[in-house]
Formats: C-alpha cells, structure tokens, sequence
C-alpha cells in the first residue's frame, strides 16, 4: 500500500490528487515528530508525552479519513493538528512569566505554512479559516502558559537537552520542505495551463494562476 496517495481518486481533479498526497505527507511527516518526540520526552518529561503521542494519534486519524475518502475533513485537521498540540506541550512546559523556549516558537510559526499546502487561493474560505485557526493558537500561546502548568517540568532542561536542537532542525525541515513544495506545485500549475492552451503563455498570463 502507498500511503502517499491514500485517498487518491482517478475522478479527482489533478489538482485535488496533489493535495491529497500532501495531506499524506504532511500527515507522515507529523507521525514521524510524534514517533521521536514520543520516545525522547519520556525520558525527559514523561508528564507531557500525551502531546506528540497526539500528534502520532491525530496523523493515523488522517491518513485513515483519506483512506475512506474523507479527504476534505482530512486536509481540515491536518492544516493545524500539529501546531495545536505543539502549542499544547509548548503552554505546559513553561512557567508562568517565563520566556518562551525559541526552538518551539519557531517551530510553531513554521507550521503555520501548512494551509498554504494543503489550500490554494482557489479555495479562499477554507484557507483563511485553517489560517484564522493556526494564528489564533499561536497568538493565543501566551494566555495558555498561565492557564496551563505540569508540575515538575523544567523549561530549562528542554533548552539545555537534545530536544532544543533537535526542534530547530524539525522546523528547518518543515520550512523548507514547505517553501519547495509550494513553489513546486506553482510550477506544475503552470505546466498544466501551458499544455491545456498548447501554447507558450507569457509569465503576466501564468502568475496568477
């Protein structure tokens, strides 16, 4: 079985297929930062591994809607899953009136490209409700850090552990691999316009697309 393209109906639209298997990927992805963080955490902060275990929970829940050809409601949770629970850990691990830990931080605004995968502007409505949601769980991390707390649970042993560089480089990743396919799927979007007119279109033509 390919879970890259679970979900994948040959009546799809081109386009739709491609955000399917972004959905998977980016639902493996998840899975794969619940499986490490998951094994880690429970030697670091054994309270707050229900948090990538959800991440690792929530991508099963995902792969198996695309699988039973709940794509849309698929794509919908996977835009945010991650930085939900993300955030969640984030709120607990820090104590009230403490820094927030940077790796985190930036990973979170990393997430945030997720819509822009799993969405294009065709699809105005649903991208700016996945965005309204990601940017109010990022925003809404300060009040969280007062309303939540883990007893025990040392921010400055995340700093100081393989956690901390480790979150950097899942962030990296998450950028990158976010900006490329995004700029890929552009391209292809224009390949597929240039072919269906079978002609060479000129790049005020083609950008808007």
């Amino acid at each position: 079985m390919n879970l890259l393209t679970l979900g994948v109906d040959p009546t799809m639209s081109t386009n739709l297929k491609r955000k399917v298997r972004l959905t998977n990927m980016v639902a493996l992805l998840t899975l794969l930062i619940g499986v490490v963080y998951s094994g880690i955490l429970y030697l670091y902060f054994p309270s707050l591994v229900i948090y990538p275990l959800g991440c690792l929970v929530g991508s099963l829940v995902v792969l198996a809607l695309n699988f039973y050809g709940a794509t849309t409601i698929a794509r919908f949770i996977c835009s945010f899953q991650m930085l939900l629970f993300t955030t969640l850990f984030h709120a607990y691990a820090i104590q009230p009136g403490e820094h927030v830990i940077t790796s985190l931080y930036l990973s979170q605004f990393a997430m945030g490209i997720i819509p822009f995968l799993l969405y294009d502007f065709k699809e105005k409505g649903e991208l700016i409700a996945t965005l309204v949601i990601c940017y109010a769980i990022i925003l809404g991390q300060q009040g969280l850090n007062v309303l939540l707390d883990a007893p025990g649970v040392n921010a400055d042993a995340y700093r100081e552990s393989i956690l901390s560089p480790l979150t950097y480089f899942f962030a990296v990743v998450i950028s990158v691999a976010g900006g490329a396919l995004i700029s890929l799927g552009k391209s292809e979007k224009v390949s597929e316009v240039k072919k269906v007119n079978g002609v060479e279109l000129s790049e005020n033509v083609y950008s808007s697309v």
